[in-house]
């Protein structure tokens, strides 16, 4: 973990842009910094979701496994997935996963504090305007807890066209299901435990969530189901 935050720290070293480039254009410098950057968060945040999800503590078995995993049909995606969850339980202990799971978190949070301070000196760095492939969206669907603080600057980033509205809606949904609240936006069918099937998004007023999604820009929900 100290490794980590020492390579992000390295990497957070702010880099040199023109100042007649225009705000929502990175300079040459910036892209190509926040693309090796951005790239090595994912592959970070994959890794240790591998090594808890599997139950390594070693990351080579973890990025071993990814690749594995990511080169095979869905179906035997889903099979060797839930082999690998089985054999998990016996060969760690209640303690073991529970560290493992702790790592995880505290990759999370510093992920999360660079991921502020990129949007703070350079606005949302979706991939279109770095170019990394990293699909930065994913470090806000793993840090629910941090969305009601950080919905400022994402709305702000919305409206600036950087950050996909329907990306932020999935933070903010995914954030009220982490709480057990009804979504807002509706952007996630949801598994019904009574019927065993996925279901459209409940929402509490379609009214209010209509509006909600107008706001950030987009379509009004067609398939959503009534809280009772």
């Amino acid at each position: 973990m100290l490794r980590l935050v020492a390579f992000l720290a390295v990497l957070a070293a702010p880099a040199a842009a023109s100042q007649t480039t225009p705000p929502d254009v990175l300079a040459d410098s910036v892209r190509q910094h926040l693309q090796v950057e951005l790239r090595e968060m994912n592959r970070i945040d994959q890794r240790v979701r591998y090594m808890v999800e599997y139950g390594t503590f070693s990351p080579c078995v973890a990025d071993s496994i990814g690749r594995v995993l990511a080169g095979l049909p869905i179906e035997e995606n889903i099979a060797m997935s839930q082999r690998l969850r089985a054999e998990r339980e016996a060969r760690t202990t209640p303690v073991e996963r529970a560290v493992l799971l702790q790592r995880m978190r505290d990759t999370d949070r510093v992920i999360l504090e660079r991921l502020r301070d990129i949007i703070a000196e350079h606005g949302w760095p979706s991939d279109e305007r770095t170019g990394a492939d990293a699909n930065p969206e994913v470090f806000l669907l793993h840090a629910p807890h941090a969305i009601d603080e950080m919905t400022p600057v994402l709305l702000a980033e919305v409206t600036a066209g950087r950050l996909p509205a329907r990306h932020f809606a999935m933070a903010v949904d995914k954030s009220r299901k982490v709480r057990g609240e009804l979504q807002l936006y509706g952007t996630a069918d949801e598994y019904d435990p009574a019927t065993g099937s996925i279901e459209p998004p409940r929402v509490a007023d379609i009214e209010a969530t209509n509006a909600a999604r107008a706001e950030i820009g987009l379509a009004p929900l067609e398939r959503y189901r009534l809280a009772p």
